[in-house]
């Protein structure tokens, strides 16, 4: 007899990829993005299972699942979950509310097991639990089975503390790693801004010119290191840009080199056209280094490592969920090495936080449960191939961009700052920082009015409103920060244009809501030509 499965799950792009990995399994399946939406077909049609998703607007999953418990007590229940709680999980399996859960984020393979097995196991009254009630418990066989459960339970307790103790650890670690980023950031942002401004002098020339090239290329590169150490730490602010992944690969070639080692020989294949995306760079460029590291592990003796990239505008419309357009496109990312694969057992698993087959003290777990993260943040999906003995390929497919990323021969001049008279608000608490700024506008023709903090720009602003058009605050700051500020001043005058900029923040929250009603950011370490081009862009909206 076919079964009918039912997902419930408020993102809509989770649900279209469970859809097309999950199409070949012998169970029909319906979607629903509320429980609310899912309550209504569950009137309506025969369900034999629900994987529902905890945290949902409206109805919580918890929620809905106890009804689904109480109303259809013949419908198995798994619930998914991205903010795991034990105390929950727990709580739902001992009242019978769910049969099992699983933490996102998760693969599809281990996802499709539990689906089995749960429906293998669909017997009887109150068989959405899975499982036997005491008092009908009179088989030799129940109690064994309960004092099993058990065991597991407490195993999976255990395990969850060690869990959360590397959580804390990791915690600890980035908040480190954002305050050491945030001051880099800083220095970054005056070295290679004032490098900037000495190479518009037309006067300087020869080696002097060609040795400050080479520190400002230098800085540039520091930029991509510090961008990972905010990523690792979830402190930077996401900017998606399109992207072609041809010249990131190329420009990753030789941090890559550095890192696999010599005995491991590395293929960069980039394909023959553009292969755009839009993400953000530190982003993918976390996800390739995060499947390098990994690969590297797996050929501790030596191999190939191989990355390369596709564009796929190929489509088969059976195999795409509803609302994936009739000719997807994708952009391919695919990292393969010859080392030791995986297990069925391994690969089902190799998704799930804290998952590792590496000693405690060479793996926490998290690599691929990041790159996982950022994949689907971004639209796209990710598969393995593996075999034990016979090496791993992980293909990631992201949405084809629409307009490709300019070429190197179609950019303006790097150096064009664009002009105004208007008069500026700039605050911000690094002296040297700010110095740059005020440089880099007054050069541009702007007037320039400093604070060094919020309470300064304030006492500021409360002389000078009247011939104020932009203020450009920095985010992080003493007393009142730069959230604080622009919130207060637009309340005051609602027309003010505003402009943020950070390297990160403690606040994204807050940040969010100020960019959602049209305040502007420039990512630090910004240049003097990026300043400028910002300022025009905010006070020409």
């Amino acid at each position: 007899m076919s079964h009918t499965v039912l997902f419930v799950d408020d993102d809509l792009g989770v649900l279209q990829a469970l859809m097309r990995r999950l199409r070949k399994e012998p169970y029909q399946i319906r979607t629903a993005t509320s429980a609310e939406e899912a309550l209504v077909i569950l009137s309506q049609a025969r369900i034999d299972l629900v994987v529902s998703d905890l945290n949902m607007p409206g109805m919580g999953g918890m929620e809905f699942l106890s009804r689904v418990a109480k109303e259809y007590p013949q419908c198995v229940r798994i619930m998914l979950t991205g903010q795991p709680s034990l105390t929950v999980a727990m709580s739902a399996i001992n009242n019978g509310e769910v049969y099992r859960f699983l933490t996102k984020p998760y693969d599809s393979n281990a996802l499709a097991g539990i689906i089995r097995e749960a429906l293998e196991h669909r017997s009887g009254p109150g068989r959405g639990a899975a499982a036997p009630s005491p008092a009908t418990a009179d088989d030799g066989g129940t109690a064994s089975r309960l004092r099993s459960e058990l065991r597991g339970m407490q195993s999976t307790l255990r395990q969850t503390e060690a869990q959360l103790r590397q959580s804390q650890k990791l915690e600890a670690l980035g908040r480190l790693a954002s305050g050491v980023a945030h001051d880099f950031n800083n220095l970054l942002t005056v070295i290679n801004g004032f490098s900037e401004l000495l190479l518009m002098a037309p006067e300087l020339q020869g080696r002097a010119r060609e040795g400050l090239a080479q520190i400002k290329g230098a800085g540039e590169r520091a930029v991509a290191l510090t961008r990972q150490l905010l990523s690792f730490s979830r402190k930077q602010v996401p900017e998606p840009v399109v992207l072609d992944l041809n010249p990131l690969l190329r420009e990753l070639h030789k941090m890559l080199r550095r890192l696999v080692g010599e005995h491991i020989d590395l293929v960069i294949a980039p394909a023959s056209e553009p292969v755009c995306v839009r993400a953000d760079p530190g982003q993918v460029e976390q996800v390739v280094m995060n499947l390098v590291v990994n690969a590297c592990d797996a050929m501790a003796e030596g191999g190939t490592l191989t990355i390369e990239t596709a564009a796929s505008k190929k489509s088969d419309p059976a195999a795409h969920g509803p609302g994936s357009g009739a000719n997807p496109s994708w952009a391919i990312l695919s990292v393969r090495d010859t080392g030791s694969g995986m297990s069925e057992e391994t690969k089902a698993r190799i998704f799930e936080p804290f998952f590792t087959t590496k000693e405690s003290d060479k793996g926490t777990g998290l690599g691929l449960a990041t790159v996982y993260g950022i994949v689907n943040e971004a639209g796209g999906e990710i598969e393995v191939d593996s075999e034990l003995g016979c090496g791993s390929t992980f293909r990631i497919r992201l949405p084809f961009a629409e307009s490709q990323a300019a070429a190197p021969g179609q950019r303006t001049n790097p150096y064009h700052m664009p002009r105004g008279t208007e008069t500026v608000l700039l605050v911000e608490d690094e002296d040297s920082v700010r110095a740059l700024g005020r440089t880099a506008l007054e050069g541009a023709g702007y007037k320039v009015l400093e604070a060094r903090n919020g309470s300064d720009a304030l006492t500021l602003w409360d002389k000078e409103h009247p011939h104020i058009d932009l203020l450009v605050t920095d985010v992080v700051m003493p007393k009142v920060n730069g959230i604080e500020l622009a919130s207060c001043l637009s309340h005051k005058r609602p027309e003010l244009k505003i402009l943020c900029m950070s390297g990160y923040t403690e606040h994204p929250a807050a940040l969010t809501q100020l960019l959602e009603k049209n305040v502007q950011f420039l990512q630090k370490p910004f240049t003097p030509v990026s300043l400028a081009q910002k300022v025009r862009e905010v006070l020409d909206r």
